[in-house]
């Protein structure tokens, strides 16, 4: 799950939040924009495959979403659903099992990949990582809802990983400042401009005192 704003909408593969070892190989998950249409959401495990779950809604620009994947199912038989602000907006089937990385998790890039033009150009608010799929009704109360904060940390069940990204100061240059893990699971997350070194600038201080929206 994803709290997202497009600066930018992309004609090719952007991711949003993965976790890969690279574009076109192994990944335990895969949410992107752009891939298959321009402006909307893929989710995938394994791969930049078409196997998987396509939005149908076309996203605009500096438009503040909740945008999220959730994928459910079993051994060569998987169902990829992208949730768009709480609701259904698409979804496929995959015969492709997951594979699970040691790499890291990683929020507007591909995890292990430094290949800058696959990064998002967009304000990312927070984020969420459970090991378990969420149900439709859980994800309608967390996207229509455009819930706080501190409900958007609940349900806790699962919770992987739950990101503010609020650590640093606004306008202050993002590269290097650690993200901190709020699920209690440690692990948290560290900025990296990248090798061109730009573009990653701290907006936070308007996240934890307005639903998602407002202050953006």
């Amino acid at each position: 799950i994803l709290f997202y704003r497009p600066t930018t909408i992309p004609t090719t593969y952007k991711a949003l939040l993965t976790n890969a070892d690279s574009v076109t190989a192994d990944s335990d998950f895969d949410l992107a924009i752009g891939n298959v249409t321009t402006g909307r959401l893929d989710c995938y495990r394994n791969s930049q495959s078409i196997q998987g779950g396509h939005g149908n809604t076309t996203l605009v620009t500096l438009t503040p979403y909740i945008v999220g994947c959730v994928i459910t199912g079993s051994s060569l038989n998987w169902t990829h659903t992208v949730y768009l602000n709480g609701t259904n907006d698409g979804s496929g089937t995959s015969s492709i099992d997951p594979t699970v990385l040691a790499d890291p998790t990683a929020v507007g890039a591909v995890g292990a990949y430094a290949q800058s033009s696959y990064r998002s150009d967009g304000t990312f608010a927070a984020a969420r990582v459970y090991t378990r799929a969420l149900s439709a009704a859980a994800m309608e109360a967390i996207g229509k809802g455009r819930m706080y904060y501190d409900s958007f940390h609940t349900p806790t069940n699962g919770l992987l990983a739950s990101l503010w990204m609020n650590d640093c100061a606004d306008n202050a240059n993002g590269d290097g400042v650690t993200f901190v893990n709020r699920s209690g699971n440690g692990n948290p997350i560290v900025g990296d401009n990248g090798a061109n070194n730009t573009g990653m600038t701290c907006k936070g201080s308007n996240y934890l005192q307005y639903p998602i929206g407002a202050g953006w």
